[in-house]
């Protein structure tokens, strides 16, 4: 048969007996028991009639002696110390792998902006991860590309500017070295030549000085509330002249009722001035334009369309852009500074206004400009 189990692993399993209880009457004395005197006791009331007659008493337990709470308190203490241990390790498990998920991507990140702040322009990092991290790495690789973007036309600007200065102060060079090499004579014809390149020059300068006002926040506007109508006959008054020596033919489709607007009267006029300007210098001899204006929901929309000669599609967007000439049909020859369309841009950003340029069915561009409506 099956030995039972040792006499010490049975005592030390078996549960501790129920500590004696006394009874006391009111007077504390003993009735039942054996009350020991080292022994701290509570008491529990024997009530009869609304009456205690007695008391029931039960030692306090001051330390645990017993061998069965002894072994019970020590495996509780293995179990902690075991359930602590194995908690210690799976926190490794799960954190060195998790530091490393993100503190690796904010290094690199780290090193990029170090990187980026000595002009390296070119840095992309990994922007797969779907978390914030991933978000931030997406922000970063957009602020890489606009700050290369911004280069590139910082760069191309100042080699613009300095192309556009350079070449009228070099032909009025060769033209006063030739007087002075007695190649040319000194008469009306070399003096308008001079001239007009003294002319280009500061029309050049005046551009860029109205385009930097503009760019810091110089430029005045007192808004008003204005009529454009009378605006657009007034800007295609001063330029009559321009028109006729060109033959182009001007159609106006300008709405019947008064179209009004809350703006500067001197920029919108700049405005149009500038815009005739580009269409009169851009379109070539016996062309068409075409001026339309009417009301469209909370915006009051301008049309200017020329004739001949158009632009390629890439060339659209670039046209705002500061001294920006399309090959061939755009250059210094026929048209401005380059500055026009970029100033016009800049007047109605200040006006919370839109501009854009496309296609027009009369075979040149269609600059669309949308003004708030009073």
């Amino acid at each position: 048969g099956i030995m039972p189990p040792p006499r010490e692993f049975r005592d030390r399993r078996r549960p501790p007996q129920t500590p004696p209880l006394v009874l006391v009457d009111p007077n504390m004395q003993v009735i039942a028991g054996h009350k020991r005197p080292q022994d701290s006791y509570f008491s529990l009331p024997v009530v009869h009639a609304g009456e205690t007659v007695a008391l029931l008493q039960h030692p306090r337990l001051r330390q645990i002696t017993e061998d069965f709470d002894l072994s019970f308190l020590s495996q509780q203490r293995e179990a902690l110390a075991l359930i602590c241990l194995v908690i210690l390790v799976l926190s490794a498990l799960i954190s060195f792998p998790a530091a490393k998920h993100l503190v690796t991507p904010i290094r690199r990140l780290a090193d990029s902006i170090r990187a980026l702040t000595l002009g390296d322009y070119a840095i992309e990092l990994n922007s797969q991860r779907r978390d914030e991290l991933g978000e931030l790495a997406r922000d970063f690789n957009q602020l890489s590309k606009t700050l290369a973007n911004n280069d590139k036309l910082r760069k191309q600007w100042l080699a613009d500017t300095s192309h556009e200065l350079r070449t009228p102060v070099t032909i009025m060079r060769g033209e006063l070295e030739a007087i002075q090499d007695g190649v040319r004579p000194m008469d009306n014809a070399c003096v308008d030549s001079i001239h007009q390149e003294i002319l280009l020059l500061g029309k050049l300068i005046e551009d860029l000085h109205e385009l930097n006002s503009a760019d810091i926040g110089a430029m005045e506007y007192r808004m008003e509330s204005l009529t454009l109508q009378p605006l657009i006959e007034d800007a295609l008054k001063q330029h009559e002249l321009q028109l006729s020596a060109k033959a182009l033919q001007v159609d106006r489709q300008l709405q019947q009722s008064p179209v009004t607007i809350w703006a500067d009267s001197m920029r919108i006029a700049q405005l149009l001035n500038n815009l005739l300007s580009n269409s009169i210098n851009y379109t070539d001899p016996g062309g068409k334009i075409r001026m339309t204006l009417e009301q469209q929901d909370a915006y009051a929309v301008l049309c200017i369309e020329d004739s001949h000669p158009g632009v390629p599609d890439e060339a659209l967007p670039k046209l705002f852009d500061h001294l920006y000439r399309v090959e061939g049909s755009r250059n210094r020859n026929t048209g401005g500074s380059g500055l026009g369309l970029a100033i016009c841009r800049k007047i109605v950003d200040a006006h919370n206004g839109h501009i854009e340029a496309g296609h027009s069915k009369l075979g040149g561009i269609r600059i669309t400009v949308k003004l708030l409506l009073k």
